[in-house]
């Protein structure tokens, strides 16, 4: 069986080994340039109507964690989401959070939503996030 201490460890390696493969390409800035956002071109799939891609925010500023219980400082957050193209709704798989820009440094955080199976809203045209979507599904 496995300690929480060796999962941690193998899901570190995963995404270190992930981001180094990446190809990360800008879709844009926030409208408050608070952010960066990328995507990776080799993480694009596509089965159906739904499409998933991996995603990086790199921030001017580092961000502070919103769990109370575990306060750190970030830069950069990559996440995996899911799009269903057909309806233009996304769900994060998973999301984490580094210390440094690019997915670096030290993974504060991982979260799994794997598990999660509910869409958020219609993403409006425009947004930075119907440019995911643009690039996702086409």
């Amino acid at each position: 069986m496995f300690s929480k201490f060796h999962v941690a460890i193998f899901a570190s390696l995963l995404v270190l080994s992930w981001n180094a493969c990446a190809e990360w390409v800008e879709i844009a800035s926030s409208a408050n340039r608070a952010f960066s956002m990328f995507y990776d071109t080799t993480s694009i799939s596509k089965k159906g109507e739904l499409a998933t891609i991996k995603i990086l925010k790199n921030f001017k500023e580092p961000r502070n964690s919103v769990d109370p219980d575990r306060p750190y400082k970030f830069l950069s957050q990559s996440s995996t989401q899911q799009i269903n193209c057909a309806t233009h709704k996304y769900r994060q798989l998973e999301i984490s959070m580094w210390s440094e820009k690019n997915a670096s440094g030290k993974m504060e955080q991982l979260h799994d939503y794997s598990k999660k199976l509910d869409w958020g809203q219609r993403v409006s045209d425009g947004s930075i996030e119907s440019l995911v979507i643009s690039e996702a599904c086409n």
